[in-house]
């Protein structure tokens, strides 16, 4: 997780899929109808959704805090990924932890193989449990070769492989799991179908001559393949079923400059950035490879924000993270809530962050968008202090009702936490990992704010 001056940074693409939570063996509850797609941009323009302020800390409104737990992180590299009966953690070392989601026991610690000290990523796990991590060495720049099979029932690790080719073609690669194999896409070359049994490359895919440039996407059971610019000036854009490795769509794209995948959101529809001339557009392609519509900008950064259950986003709302890096990639600039309705496009409304405002999602459960406000006043001195919130957004609306104040951490040293490094909930709970104002992290939990509002449309 990248973490700035502005907050949390909830979700990365580098969690395989988005930042997703597992798929249970359960269904949490029915699939709202209707479909919204929901983007954090910056300066885009269209009407203000409202807010309003509710006050106290009842355990409804998720004020009471369920455990604390002390966890050793990486601040600058902070990850939360819920299962049905884990809550799994990115923590310090190259480790990764399952914890009890009711208790906050932690259930195993997950080491990384000798000589690695990096955990890269992670593919949430198929309905057996088995999820997949890329690891390398902490001293390798994000370059990481090594792949491993993961029974997040037992924290056992099942096999652990070396990927073939050059180390520096594995830069922190995108991960997906399905029921027979485990997709991988590296920085650039062909995309890998592994045995989810053996660890075994069982079929590579590229578009064009092999050794031509290209950038690979897996997510969502799909591996995503972008070919080099031929001489027309077209790319073709295509998508394979990573159990099976048969095609399910081909497209082609023609740009003026090359464009490369910057960040992919979900694989059932394919919502990708695909970023060409220092321009980045979100586009949306159904499950025949037909682009729905497109939204464009300059020099962004997206995130999906997870539905609880885990399972594919398909027609239903969804929440992606847009923001943008200003000063030759150096200060991340706050971005706005907006929601579109990804068959044409439409935006539906918008909800402004700001320098003393922000809201961070946690999730969507229901018709509901869960996450913190962080509120910044100043005081008489100058200087300011930070109130933190928990809050409910209405996906219809967008309009954001508070909740109860999130409780701060201190140890005793006079100073109250200092910031929430990463949060993330399911369809009971919220966790966060906070900061103590001895520079200390905890993982905690709180009842979701306004249970009652959950639930099928």
């Amino acid at each position: 997780m990248r973490v700035s001056s502005r907050g949390p940074r909830t979700w990365r693409t580098h969690f395989s899929n988005g930042g997703k939570p597992v798929k249970s063996g359960r269904r949490l509850w029915a699939r709202p109808s209707g479909t919204v797609l929901v983007v954090l941009a910056l300066g885009m323009a269209t009407a203000v959704a409202g807010c309003t302020e509710e006050g106290g800390a009842s355990a409804s409104d998720g004020g009471v805090r369920l455990w604390k737990k002390h966890v050793a992180v990486d601040a600058r590299d902070t990850d939360l990924w819920v299962t049905e009966r884990h809550v799994m953690l990115r923590a310090g070392d190259g480790r990764l932890e399952g914890r009890d989601p009711r208790t906050g026991t932690r259930k195993w610690s997950l080491k990384p193989p000798e000589g690695m000290g990096l955990l890269c990523a992670v593919a949430p796990p198929n309905e057996e449990g088995i999820a997949a991590a890329a690891y390398g060495q902490q001293e390798s720049s994000g370059t990481c070769p090594r792949l491993a099979a993961v029974d997040t029932r037992t924290g056992e690790r099942l096999w652990e492989k070396r990927l073939p080719g050059k180390e520096s073609t594995y830069v922190r690669p995108s991960l997906t799991v399905g029921d027979k194999a485990i997709g991988v896409a590296p920085h650039s070359g062909p995309a890998l179908r592994v045995s989810l049994r053996s660890g075994d490359v069982v079929s590579r895919h590229h578009e064009g001559c092999p050794a031509c440039p290209s950038t690979t996407a897996a997510i969502d059971r799909r591996l995503v393949t972008l070919s080099a610019q031929n001489i027309r000036g077209r790319q073709q854009l295509t998508a394979y079923d990573v159990d099976s490795g048969r095609r399910v769509w081909r497209r082609e794209e023609r740009f003026t400059v090359p464009a490369v995948f910057a960040d992919t959101l979900s694989g059932r529809p394919l919502i990708t950035s695909l970023m060409h001339s220092a321009i980045s557009e979100l586009r949306t392609y159904d499950d025949h490879g037909k682009l729905l519509h497109e939204v464009g900008g300059t020099n962004e950064d997206f995130s999906l924000v997870p539905y609880a259950d885990g399972a594919p986003v398909g027609k239903r709302r969804l929440v992606v993270q847009h923001d943008d890096w200003a000063g030759s990639g150096r200060d991340l600039l706050v971005g706005d809530l907006h929601a579109y309705e990804p068959r044409t496009g439409k935006r539906l409304w918008r909800l402004r962050n700001n320098g003393s405002r922000q809201f961070d999602p946690s999730g969507i459960a229901g018709d509901r968008l869960y996450g913190v406000v962080t509120e910044r006043k100043k005081r008489g001195t100058g200087k300011s202090r930070q109130e933190r919130w928990f809050a409910v957004a209405d996906l219809d609306s967008g309009r954001v009702t508070k909740k109860g104040a999130v409780p701060s951490i201190d140890n005793g040293s006079g100073n109250r936490d200092m910031s929430v490094t990463a949060l993330r909930n399911d369809d009971e709970r919220m966790y966060l990992v906070q900061e103590s104002g001895r520079s200390e992290y905890y993982l905690t939990a709180y009842p979701l704010p306004d249970q009652s509002a959950r639930g099928a449309r």
